[in-house]
């Protein structure tokens, strides 16, 4: 009599049916490793092995001769310096040399000379002079750095011919400025002043405005 119960492997669940399985797939998993091991015996050459030798070194010995110790060169005494050659400069035109003026007189004028004396050569003019042309001053760049303003009078002596003859500043406002007036007073072209339809010369005030506006 059969102990096992009889019933079909269509009727077990897929675990049961693994695990009926199991020892038949583990048989033959072996068989087949063992035949593997086998034929990998029969086709692997055979194993000889071979003592180990050491490598020859060859050491060759080269002999060269030191060489000699270097002397120290004697000092090579510095060069002479060069004699300092002067060329002619072509004279040319002088440029204009502006005196400074001191800081204490910057802003603070000297005081003008004191009017010449009465020329009493001439007689006084019934007519007095007339400005035909009155020449225009340079305005000193010393002056425009220091931003010097104001009226310079100059009292020019102009002559019997209408030419200015002397030029005396009777009211000035710096150094700069009334040089400047001065020079231009004396460019300037009068019609002489006359007595008694004679000519003769006189004076006369002539203003110059310096203003940086």
């Amino acid at each position: 009599m059969n102990p096992c119960p009889d019933y079909r492997l269509a009727d077990l669940s897929a675990n049961a049916r693994f695990k009926l399985e199991y020892p038949r797939a583990l048989r033959g998993a072996a068989v087949a490793t063992v035949a593997l091991l086998v034929l990998l015996a029969f086709i692997a050459p055979e194993y000889r092995p071979q003592p180990y030798a050491l490598r020859s070194t060859e050491i060759t010995l080269v002999e060269f001769e030191l060489a000699p110790d270097l002397e120290e060169p004697p000092p090579v005494p510095a060069p002479l310096p060069l004699p300092r050659v002067i060329e002619p400069v072509a004279d040319g035109p002088a440029e204009d040399d502006y005196e400074i003026p001191p800081f204490e007189q910057v802003g603070n004028p000297l005081p003008p000379p004191p009017a010449p004396a009465a020329d009493d050569r001439f007689v006084a003019s019934s007519a007095n002079p007339v400005l035909l042309h009155q020449a225009k001053p340079v305005y000193p760049e010393i002056a425009r750095l220091a931003r010097l303003e104001g009226t310079v009078v100059v009292r020019v002596l102009v002559g019997a011919d209408g030419r200015v003859l002397e030029a005396v500043v009777v009211k000035g406002v710096h150094p700069q400025l009334d040089r400047a007036a001065v020079a231009a007073a004396r460019e300037c072209r009068f019609k002489p002043g006359r007595q008694r339809e004679m000519p003769v010369k006189a004076w006369v005030a002539v203003p110059y405005r310096f203003s940086l506006r």
